[in-house]
Order: C-alpha cells, then sequence, then structure tokens
C-alpha cells in the first residue's frame, strides 16, 4: 500500500504518536511521507517509522502481541484500508 499522505496540518486534526515529543518536530505543511501499513482503523505506519494516529477517531482494536482484537476491529481497519484506496 504504497499511497502518499500529505501533511495537511491546517485543516488534518491528528498528531505523530512517538515516546519523545521534544524530539520529533512537526512536519512542514507541503511534507510527504508515504504510508507503509495501516496498522489499525484510526492509526497508520509511516515509512520513516512514525505513527499517525487519527484524534477525534476512535475504533475498536485488533489483534497484536497476546492481545485479542476487540469486536469489529478488523472491519474498521477494513474500512480505513478501503478509504485510502
Amino acid at each position: 500500500m504504497q499511497r502518499i499522505l500529505k501533511a495537511f496540518i491546517l485543516s488534518a486534526f491528528f498528531y505523530i504518536s512517538n515516546n519523545t515529543f521534544a524530539s520529533c518536530p512537526l512536519a512542514p505543511a507541503n511534507a510527504e511521507s508515504v504510508i507503509a501499513r495501516v496498522v489499525d482503523g484510526d492509526t497508520l505506519a509511516l515509512d520513516d517509522g512514525r505513527r499517525v494516529r487519527f484524534s477525534a477517531i476512535n475504533t475498536p482494536e485488533v489483534a497484536y502481541k497476546k492481545k485479542p482484537g476487540q469486536a469489529l476491529g478488523n472491519e474498521a481497519k477494513s474500512a480505513l484500508i478501503k478509504m485510502l484506496n
């Protein structure tokens, strides 16, 4: 899924999750990143290792590590993949 995600900071509500915000400066408004994969219904992984999670959107979690997935988690992930294609 090699799609380009433009960081429209003025109109999009998202944050980049990282353990240390101080060392993670915001990208310029015209920066582009490649989506490496869809993590779940509200989180994307970028090719440079960053994660983008959409705020004000909360979807059920998919199974990861030893934790079971929540009901409709895979459907939420599939819906986001469909919206990005």
